[in-house]
C-alpha cells in the first residue's frame, strides 16, 4: 500500500487504495484478489461494520500504473 484516501461527496462515498504493484507484474491479479478478500473481511467485522451499517460505498484498488479494480459494497 502506498496510500489510502476517501471522498464523501458526491455520494456514494469512495475509498481509494493505491498500491506499488503494476498491473503487468507477475502475481498482480492474485495480489488484487487477496487485497480484495482482506478488505471484504475487514469491512464485515468490528468497528467498521458498525460504522457503515446500511450505508453504500465504493472501494477502488489502484495499481501503480493506475489500473483499477472497483469493489462496491453495502453493509
Amino acid at each position: 500500500m502506498t496510500g489510502v484516501s476517501y471522498i464523501v461527496y458526491p455520494e456514494p462515498p469512495e475509498i481509494t487504495l493505491n498500491t506499488s504493484v503494476k498491473s503487468s507484474d507477475f502475481g498482480a491479479e492474485q495480489f488484487a484478489d487477496e487485497l480484495q478478500a482482506l478488505v471484504d473481511k475487514y469491512r464485515k467485522t468490528g468497528e467498521l461494520a458498525k460504522a457503515v451499517q446500511g450505508d453504500s460505498y465504493s472501494i477502488v484498488i489502484f495499481s501503480k500504473d493506475k489500473k483499477s479494480k472497483r469493489l462496491n459494497g453495502l453493509l
